[in-house]
């Protein structure tokens, strides 16, 4: 089969170092794997060190049955702001712009958010007829909510309004709808204005079944050390919180 991701946000295969492949990242390889042909459509910036990684629109071949596909934004520096927004528009308009002329592929699995490229995949599939799922992973726009004091809620949420709309169209023209956790699922449907069929379903976070190498634990336990003063030990218990929602 010939597969598209869109995921932004991770970490990718060709990024320097040893980078550690997440939910996209570790899906393209087994696919890969499988002798499927993936091409991973992702953004050129690097959400984590907000850096661009290439100059421009850029397309490589990392290995056997798997391309990735740069797509060339402005960036943003913070998280949560408006440029974040726009980087994320540009993206979407590059992805619409460069998916017409290439192969169809037979199915997309796009990862919620980006809203607006999940947007750009799900209107291209149903214009294209091909079957596109959007991989919950974060609740947006919900989220920027959260972020406001309770009485200023009801603005935020006329203000984000194009959003709430945008978020509505991707999820009722995707053909599935699967997540990290059944409410997240749950939340995906409720967008879409639909009830569960049985090709909507939950995928938990997992990892590699192979063991991290000595050499790669010791790295790890210096860069704790260095970063936080924290290292391995019996006699102290360490604690890391993780909230159930939050922008990423």
């Amino acid at each position: 089969m010939r597969i598209w991701l869109v995921t932004i946000g991770e970490p990718l295969p060709i990024d320097p170092g040893s980078p550690r492949l997440l939910r996209a990242g570790l899906l393209a390889g087994m696919l890969a794997d499988a002798g499927h042909e993936v091409v991973w459509w992702t953004s050129s910036f690097d959400h984590v060190n907000k850096i661009h990684r290439v100059p421009a629109d850029m397309r490589i071949r990392q290995r056997r049955g798997l391309e990735i596909a740069l797509l060339r934004g402005p960036g943003y520096r913070r998280n949560l702001s408006l440029m974040r927004i726009w980087d994320h528009r540009v993206l979407a308009r590059r992805f619409s712009d460069l998916v017409s002329h290439q192969i169809k592929p037979d199915i997309i699995l796009a990862s919620f958010p980006a809203i607006e490229l999940c947007l750009a995949a799900a209107q291209y599939g149903r214009a294209q007829g091909v079957p596109v799922v959007l991989d919950v992973r974060d609740l947006w726009p919900d989220i920027f909510l959260d972020y406001m004091p309770p009485i200023l809620r009801p603005l935020a949420r006329l203000a984000l309004r194009p959003l709430f709309s945008e978020t509505d169209k991707a999820f009722r023209f995707a053909t599935a709808i699967t997540g990290i956790t059944r409410p997240f699922v749950e939340w995906g449907l409720k967008h879409a204005g639909r009830i569960s069929t049985g090709l909507d379903r939950d995928f938990p976070m997992g990892y590699p079944a192979t063991l991290p190498t000595t050499e790669s634990l010791a790295e790890a336990n210096l860069w704790w050390k260095r970063q936080y003063g924290l290292e391995r030990s019996r006699e102290m218990l360490i604690v890391l919180p993780i909230a159930a929602r939050g922008a990423t």
